[in-house]
């Protein structure tokens, strides 16, 4: 498993259920055998409804982190809301996926635009967890974060039960498939795993690879919102054509040397 795909993730998921393992909710006790499984959605909800719906299938449930504040998805438009509440369907859990400036502002500053962006969410999206998630710590945050307590919400640096659990995030592609594979296969006491949708969905074996083709992935999703435009669907009642799109993904890809 040196390729990042659908395959090799649902591999992952059948392997960790094969040494016995247990998939639990964020918010559940840990313990023995237990894993919590986290999806960071970065880029795309419609990539990330994809791994959702290999979740469902597979009999697993994660914790879908979701951008309020993201430059390339918008979660409040009908449409992101109506994938986030597919996601949610499929038994899947969502939390919010926040942003933080580095360096950050005061513990005040942060617990105040926390519970902000929460509760703007939750008035649109009851379904909801009250668990929090950081996008892109800087280097001064996580030392922050460890200690920041949110009244009434989750701190993932804080949680106790994620804290004791051994911790593998597919981060950069640090690490490869099997590496998962092998510290599943390791059996610890309980492991919280860090799966970026985009990277498993869309594939690759280099990061300059798998971005390439999530900007397909952006442009298609994009495009959504075009079709509305009745000139538009005229002009391009397909779409922009296939060619043009892989012509486009290619060319990042030779750029970024993937």
């Amino acid at each position: 498993m040196s390729r990042y795909s659908k395959e090799s993730y649902v591999a992952l998921i059948r392997l960790a259920r094969g040494h016995g393992f247990r998939f639990v909710r964020f918010g559940d006790p840990g313990g023995d055998g237990t894993i919590y499984l986290r999806h960071d959605v970065d880029y795309s909800l419609s990539v990330a409804l994809e791994l959702a719906k290999l979740n469902a299938a597979e009999g697993v449930s994660g914790m879908f982190f979701v951008m309020l504040r993201s430059p390339t998805y918008n979660l409040l438009s009908s449409s992101g809301l109506e994938h986030a509440r597919e996601i949610h369907g499929l038994g899947q859990q969502l939390g919010i996926h926040l942003v933080v400036p580095d360096p950050p502002p005061t513990d005040t500053a942060v617990k105040a635009a926390v519970h902000r962006d929460y509760e703007l969410l939750l008035g649109e999206l009851p379904e909801l967890c009250t668990v929090v998630s950081w996008h892109n710590p800087g280097p001064t945050f996580p030392t922050q974060a460890e200690r920041l307590s949110l009244e009434g919400l989750v701190n993932i640096y804080t949680d106790p039960a994620l804290m004791a659990a051994e911790y593998l995030s597919d981060s950069n592609m640090y690490h490869r498939p099997s590496e998962f594979a092998a510290a599943i296969a390791r059996r610890p006491t309980s492991l919280h795993l860090l799966f970026h949708p985009f990277y498993w969905v869309v594939g690759g074996e280099t990061m300059g690879e798998v971005l390439a083709g999530t900007w397909g992935r952006i442009i298609r999703d994009s495009e959504e919102e075009f079709r509305e435009n009745r000139s538009y669907s005229q002009l391009l009642p397909g779409g922009v054509p296939g060619s043009i799109v892989e012509d486009f993904v290619e060319a990042v890809r030779e750029a970024a040397g993937g």
